[in-house]
C-alpha cells in the first residue's frame, strides 16, 4: 500500500510541477488492444506504436498483462488526436514505457508514418522483426 501511495504521489508531483505543457492522466489502466489503453473513459493511442487492431492477439494480451501487473498507469498527452483517442506516452507505476515494451517484445512495430513516429523506437525492434508491419501506422 505504501508503495502505491508513493508512486501515486510521484505522479501527482509531476503533474503539479507541470512537466512540459502536456496533460497527464493517472489512474487504474486497462488495454483495449495493442496500441490503445484507457484510464477511466479516456482512451489513449500509444504514440509511436503500430500494432494489429483487435481486442485479442499477442500485442493486446501483452499490454493487458503489463498494465494489470502495475495497476496504476500514467499517460502524457502529446497534443494529437487519432480516431477519437488522445495520442500519448503511457507508463506503468514502475516507469516502464508501455509502447516501447510492446515494440521491444516484437509484438508491434515502431510507427513508420512521420505523423506518429517516435525517435528511438525503431531501434527497439528485434532484428528479425519486419520493418513495416503493415498495420497502417
Amino acid at each position: 500500500m505504501r508503495f502505491r501511495l508513493a508512486i501515486l504521489s510521484g505522479f501527482l508531483l509531476a503533474l503539479l510541477l507541470g512537466r512540459e505543457t502536456a496533460a497527464w492522466h493517472v489512474g487504474r489502466g486497462s488495454a483495449t488492444d495493442g496500441d490503445t489503453v484507457k484510464i477511466g473513459e479516456a482512451r489513449f493511442r500509444l504514440k509511436g506504436v503500430a500494432a494489429p487492431e483487435g481486442r485479442s492477439g499477442p500485442a493486446a494480451d501483452f499490454a493487458r498483462k503489463t498494465i494489470a501487473a502495475s495497476g496504476w498507469i500514467a499517460c502524457r498527452e502529446t497534443g494529437g488526436l487519432t480516431f477519437s483517442r488522445y495520442e500519448a506516452f503511457c507508463y506503468t507505476a514502475s516507469g516502464v514505457d508501455i509502447g516501447a515494451a510492446i515494440i521491444r517484445a516484437g509484438l508491434a512495430c515502431a510507427a513508420s508514418n512521420p505523423k506518429w513516429r517516435v525517435t528511438g523506437y525503431g531501434a527497439l525492434e528485434p532484428k528479425e522483426h519486419p520493418r513495416d508491419c503493415g498495420y497502417g501506422a
